[in-house]
């Protein structure tokens, strides 16, 4: 024997309910954060190359790390505000 599927009843839906309309808020000025501008080309001061990259930057300081292989070495630099 096939058994026969239960028939469904509508539930009735509760009314929707209406939000409050929303609190106007005034707008507070936004702290500008300063911008510093670094050299993009650095000479490392252990080997003198060039060849270098920004590992990190932090505000007003920058992180670089020197490229050449046998030198490796990491340095900050301090940027001026624009």
């Amino acid at each position: 024997m096939a058994r026969r599927k239960a028939k469904r009843t509508s539930k009735k839906k509760a009314p929707a309910k209406q939000n409050p309309p929303p609190e106007v808020k005034t707008e507070t000025p936004v702290e500008e954060k300063p911008i510093f501008a670094f050299p993009s080309k650095v000479r490392c001061p252990e080997c003198k190359e060039i060849n270098s990259k920004a590992t990190s930057t932090q505000g007003q300081i920058q992180y670089r790390q020197c490229l050449v292989a046998y030198c490796g070495h990491t340095w900050k630099e301090i940027g001026t505000k624009i």
